[in-house]
């Protein structure tokens, strides 16, 4: 490979995390796979974020920041990395996290050897120093799998985006794209917006699922992945998240959980993955609103 050219190109989008992104880039910076591209995408941070920034990047030259006009959100942020990334291969890190110095060699390593357009490694969930979990993305008995199988597991488990390291080619092939100006991870603000963009997000989901021919492989697959982000998660945020719940986005999810899935009960995954007790005050709040929050407060002042 030209050595001008970097192995990987890793997308950071940046909004006003002062307090992390030094660690952030430190991690990123003593890579042992020394050639990278760490490409810092600035959000209208309104913080000392792109003066840290810029610092970073007058001291090595494997940085570049861009300082966009108008906040387009984390998912337009990591578009506008991937069109500037120069390397075949691309990585994610959310600016609050920190990543192990040896990461990306064995991502790429394990990518180049198997010729592989996408490497997936686990991580940990970093409460405190006493308390850091283990989180596995890909469990190694899939592999041998037939491959049918083996692509139900990765539809309906979960694989974070930051873990992996991704052709850029795939994401040109496939016509894919992050939301823009959208609030979508777990962790973002949690208000009226916040749920109405989770629910456009899962829409989304369901569309390049469907466009990609993936649905009409693994129906059953998709159909709990969507209900998990669509419904459980979002009902969940509606009436845990607000005082009082948001029965308005409750109605709509339940409204449009019903023209898009109305069997998703009997899924199979969703019987088997979805507790009991989350089952039965789901299924309340489905027959009921207003029955189903009494049910979930009974239930929270009986926990406490």
């Amino acid at each position: 490979m030209d050595q001008n050219i970097p192995a990987v190109s890793i997308v950071i989008p940046v909004f006003n995390v002062e307090k992390y992104i030094g660690k952030c880039l430190d991690s990123l910076i003593s890579q042992t796979l020394h050639n990278i591209e760490i490409i810092c995408v600035n959000d209208c941070s309104t913080d000392k974020s792109l003066d840290i920034l810029r610092d970073y990047e007058a001291k090595d030259n494997r940085i570049v920041v861009i300082d966009l006009p108008r906040n387009i959100k984390q998912g337009g942020a990591r578009n506008v990395g991937i069109k500037k990334a120069r390397a075949p291969f691309l990585g994610f890190v959310d600016s609050d996290d920190w990543v192990s110095l040896d990461m990306y060699e064995n991502l790429y390593t394990l990518a180049v050897t198997h010729d592989a357009e996408m490497v997936c490694g686990d991580y940990f969930q970093y409460y405190s120093e006493q308390d850091i979990r283990l989180r596995i993305n890909c469990k190694p008995e899939w592999f041998s799998l037939p491959e049918h199988e083996r692509n139900k597991r990765f539809i309906e488990g979960e694989c974070r985006i930051w873990t992996n390291i991704i052709k850029k080619e795939v994401f040109i092939r496939n016509k894919i794209e992050f939301p823009e100006e959208l609030f979508y991870e777990d962790n973002a603000i949690v208000t009226a917006l916040y749920l109405s963009d989770r629910l456009k997000t899962s829409k989304m989901f369901l569309d390049n699922m469907r466009r990609l021919g993936i649905y009409e492989i693994y129906p059953e697959e998709v159909e709990f992945r969507f209900t998990e982000l669509f419904y459980v998660n979002s009902i969940l945020g509606a009436i845990s998240q607000f005082d009082p719940p948001e029965k308005k986005y409750v109605n709509q999810i339940k409204r449009e959980m019903e023209e898009i899935f109305p069997c998703f009960m009997k899924n199979s995954y969703y019987k088997t993955k979805v507790p009991l007790k989350l089952r039965i005050l789901l299924r309340a709040i489905y027959f009921q609103t207003d029955l189903g929050i009494s049910l979930y407060q009974i239930l929270v002042k009986l926990r406490s």
